[in-house]
């Protein structure tokens, strides 16, 4: 992402004696933004190369984020960053399911930013979810 509006140049240098020509497209991609609830599918069209889509949810306390994805199209990996309060940060990887690895999350809004590897376009569903901690037998003593 450029940082200001204004002219830029795009330098294009071949090393040696080499002759050719090359095409540079130049376009702006609008990332996705959206604030959903737990439990709901939601579909986040990714149509250009180099687009990520960011989603916000609402997370309670004690409980870790899972997520269900179906990928389409050419979206077939990529990364799932988790961030949240407390510079919390956390990535994984895509697939069609998982747990993000964070212990207990503090109540707060957390963003999980979807950004394909390749450039890849398509869509993914994503479902996000909370799952309990597991117990311990420290948290029922006999």
């Amino acid at each position: 992402m450029l940082p200001v509006t204004g002219d830029y140049a795009i330098e294009f240098d071949p090393q040696g004696q080499v002759a050719g020509s090359f095409v540079a497209l130049v376009g702006q991609v609008l990332d996705l933004h959206r604030e959903i609830g737990l439990g709901s599918p939601t579909t986040v069209p990714l149509t250009r190369p180099g687009q990520t889509a960011t989603l916000t949810v609402r997370v309670p306390a004690g409980v870790q984020l899972s997520w269900a994805a179906t990928l389409r199209g050419g979206l077939v990996a990529g990364d799932l960053r988790l961030s949240g309060p407390g510079g919390l940060f956390v990535d994984a990887p895509l697939s069609t399911g998982g747990t993000f690895p964070t212990g207990p999350l503090a109540a707060g809004e957390y963003q999980v930013q979807l950004d394909p590897f390749d450039r890849a376009t398509g869509s993914a569903t994503l479902t996000l979810t909370t799952t309990p901690l597991p117990t311990t037998s420290a948290d029922h003593p006999r």
